[in-house]
């Protein structure tokens, strides 16, 4: 993979345990990882699914491989969030794929 290629920015987050001055606990989540990547493809479409319609958004990146990165976390690309629903390592060229799905608000 080349350098130039990395353009895009990704920041990956994890959801974290957080105790209000009140005692009351909350989830919340803290930026984990920056990374640089290539943005490969993306895809859009309208499903009509039991008389409602919803709208899917799929991103593909290809980025260099780092062990912080796991799939229960969201990533923020562009200001919006999006739920990793695919991982693939090659370990040939130490690189890692990856397929996100725009989060529902």
């Amino acid at each position: 993979m080349q350098a130039g290629l990395l353009r895009e920015k990704l920041v990956f987050k994890e959801s974290v345990d957080v105790v209000t001055p009140s005692g009351f606990k909350k989830k919340d989540f803290r930026d984990i990882l920056t990374a640089r990547a290539y943005k490969k493809r993306s895809s859009g479409a309208e499903k009509l699914q039991a008389k409602e319609l919803f709208n899917s958004v799929s991103l593909t990146f290809l980025l260099r491989y780092n062990p912080l990165i796991k799939d229960t976390q969201i990533v923020t690309y562009n200001g919006n969030d999006y739920t990793i629903s695919f991982l693939d390592r090659n370990t040939k060229d130490s690189t890692l794929e990856i397929i996100l799905n725009k989060k529902d608000k």
